[in-house]
């Protein structure tokens, strides 16, 4: 045997004995929203390449140890993902990238970073977004009696418009502990001279070994779920044990205007520690995992701790409006973990809420023919959603978030948040309260990520979005040109409600000229119920 050999044989045995000694019940805790700006998970509230805006992205490793890591781009109305990879973080490296348009109107990512990604063509040429998880044209038939179209909501059917928005999951799925033992995967992901040692090997190692995806009782096969790629377990990537290895940053540059801004994503504290959860990056396998995923994959288990960290009963920020100045405001809420109760299409492996993450065992065993409010579709009119014929009060397999509207409910493209209040007050104290009305309206957050022109200057969007929705006009009535908003969540019971929500306000000032036009972000202040 060479020496390299009983190295790697080494390591092999006591990679085993890391993750024996690291079991998810030993290292459970508490799920915290960061105040140190480092997690094992963050979420971006927002990214866009609508109106020559670009998205820059970093992510750092800080810790000593080497990371797997998944960046996923969710679009903005539903949650649903357009672009996704893997990084292969060696120790203390750091990533970085760009999101812009192709000539197509796409949205690409691209950089000129040296670090192994996955698929390994992101660091030559770019990954393209595509529109395949919210429209296509054909009939996919997953398993005998189960067909599922992936559209949720037919008038953005094949739009690729609808990509170029949403926010943004970066989430570590597996950690490699290093103390000078040569570990595969990882190994081959280390820096040599600037350059890793094998980023091809690295991308092989997350494709899938097992003979199918999806088995006949509906399983996704491999270990958890995860396709049971090279990278997972043994010598590669074990259990998540650093609650807080990742740093993001995120910043929207506008060159041609002559705008940018830093944005704040929220970092959350503790997530997926004791879980592995490197999955195959190969369909279907690649949907995971997701910030659900805090207690393994295909399940949304942890969604109440991730709930319970994120949770807010108001957020508050400055705005300005002033016309005359140039100046106009946009407000960016995100609610993280509304896809996974208001996306709800059972039969749909790509909606946020599918029997394949919400079945009563992880990885998909099916619930039954009444296991969602929505499962079919009509076959005269193929983009409405109908309720399970089966099904006189059907079994609700999604979990209960609070947000109380379907995206898919009337074809609408909506899932409203309603009531929301605005309390608006001047710069010199004085205060004016206004409630918006209580039915779902323009200004009730109806998507994943919403954008809301704030201000008496008008309704455009100062972020160049196609579905900002200004808030009621009457809102604004007698409002002041600049000043403070709260915006809480009211109850039915007249107690707030909370929802797992980041966001921040985003402040441009227009002179007409692009050497002397400024923007700034700012993150919300979040009230804890």
């Amino acid at each position: 045997m060479t020496s390299n050999s009983r190295s790697r044989l080494r390591g092999v045995l006591m990679m085993l004995a890391v993750g024996h000694l690291f079991a998810p019940s030993v290292l459970a805790q508490a799920l915290t929203a960061s105040l140190d700006g480092k997690g094992s998970a963050a979420v971006v509230p927002y990214y866009t390449v609508n109106d020559s805006w670009h998205t820059l992205l970093n992510v750092t490793n800080t810790t000593p140890n080497s990371l797997a890591v998944k960046v996923r781009f969710l679009e903005a109305r539903n949650g649903r993902d357009v672009l996704n990879f893997v990084i292969a973080l060696a120790p203390g490296d750091a990533w970085t990238g760009w999101l812009g348009r192709n000539e197509q109107g796409r949205a690409v990512m691209k950089t000129t970073d040296r670090s192994c990604t996955v698929p390994a063509a992101l660091r030559d040429e770019g990954l393209v977004a595509d529109e395949f998880a919210y429209s296509t044209p054909e009939v996919h038939v997953l398993l005998p009696g189960y067909v599922s179209r992936y559209a949720d909501y037919s008038g953005t059917n094949l739009a690729t418009a609808r990509m170029r928005e949403g926010y943004i999951e970066v989430l570590v799925m597996g950690e490699a502990v290093r103390d000078g033992r040569v570990v595969d995967v990882p190994w081959d992901a280390d820096h040599v001279d600037g350059e890793p040692r094998d980023c091809g090997a690295v991308a092989g190692a997350f494709h899938s070994t097992t003979e199918s995806s999806i088995g006949a009782d509906g399983v996704i096969q491999g270990a958890d779920g995860s396709g049971d790629p090279e990278a997972r377990g043994g010598s590669s990537y074990g259990p998540i044990v650093s609650p807080a290895s990742l740093k993001v940053n995120a910043s929207l540059v506008n060159k041609s205007a002559g705008t940018a801004a830093a944005m704040m994503p929220i970092h959350i504290r503790g997530w997926g520690v004791g879980q592995n959860l490197v999955a195959a990056q190969s369909f279907p396998f690649g949907l995971e995992p997701t910030l659900a995923s805090h207690e393994g994959l295909w399940s949304t288990g942890g969604l109440a701790a991730v709930t319970d960290a994120l949770a807010a009963v108001a957020v508050e920020n400055e705005w300005t409006g002033n016309a005359g100045t140039g100046a106009s405001t946009d407000w960016v809420l995100t609610f993280p973990t509304k896809r996974f109760e208001a996306d709800e299409n059972a039969q749909n492996i790509r909606a946020g809420c599918s029997r394949w993450r919400n079945s009563r065992t992880s990885g998909g065993v099916p619930v039954g023919e009444s296991g969602a409010r929505f499962s079919g579709w009509t076959s005269d009119a193929p983009w409405t959603l109908v309720a399970d014929a089966g099904a006189t009060d059907p079994e609700r397999i999604c979990p209960d978030l609070g947000f109380p509207e379907v995206f898919q409910d009337g074809n609408d493209g909506r899932a409203a948040i309603a009531p929301v209040r605005y309390r608006f007050r001047d710069r010199e104290s004085q205060r004016a309260e206004r409630l918006a009305v209580d039915e779902p309206s323009p200004s009730a957050l109806p998507y994943a990520a919403n954008v809301l022109p704030v201000g008496s200057g008008g309704p455009a969007s100062a972020l160049g979005s196609p579905i900002a929705e200004p808030l009621d006009s009457d809102a604004l009535i007698g409002a002041p040109p600049h000043g403070w908003l709260g915006l809480d969540f009211p109850g039915d019971d007249g107690a707030s409600r909370a929802y797992s929500v980041t966001g921040f306000v985003f402040k441009r000032r227009d002179f007409g000229n692009a050497e002397l036009n400024f923007s700034q972000a700012s993150p919300h202040a979040r009230v804890r119920p």
